[in-house]
């Protein structure tokens, strides 16, 4: 009896390692695996709600496509560069509900951009 209380106990030790290790994996810093889109080699998603943008900063490689999500009920518009340093790389125009806008990066660098709309949502892109 006092065997089989050991293994128990073991078993329960490992299950508990095992959810510790699937947590932090889920918890890792690489955000641009948990945005790629599936079945689309070189595309990811930054999502725009309420609680911000989904991620932040995204590292890609030249040749990949980010595409931008509305998921908010208001109107955003993603455009390159700060709200005080404005670019003209790219630019959404006004994103509606539920609308996307697409870029494909193509030269190495870091970019950031933000919410011409909403400017605290800020974000950086960089590219290898």
């Amino acid at each position: 009896m006092k065997k089989d209380k050991n293994i128990l106990y073991k078993i329960i030790n490992l299950i508990g390692l095992a959810a510790i290790i699937l947590y932090m994996a889920a918890c890792s810093n690489d955000t641009a695996s948990t945005n790629q889109v599936t079945g689309m080699p070189n595309t990811y998603e930054i999502t725009i709600s309420k609680s911000g943008l989904n991620p932040e900063t995204i590292t890609i490689t030249k040749g990949t496509t980010i595409t931008w999500i509305n998921k908010d009920a208001v109107i955003h518009e993603i455009r390159s560069g700060t709200p005080a340093s404005p670019r003209t790389l790219f630019d959404s125009d006004i994103m509606q509900s539920r609308q996307t806008y697409k870029y494909t990066f193509t030269i190495a660098g870091t970019y950031e951009f933000y919410d011409e709309i909403h400017p605290a949502l800020q974000g950086t892109i960089i590219v290898e």
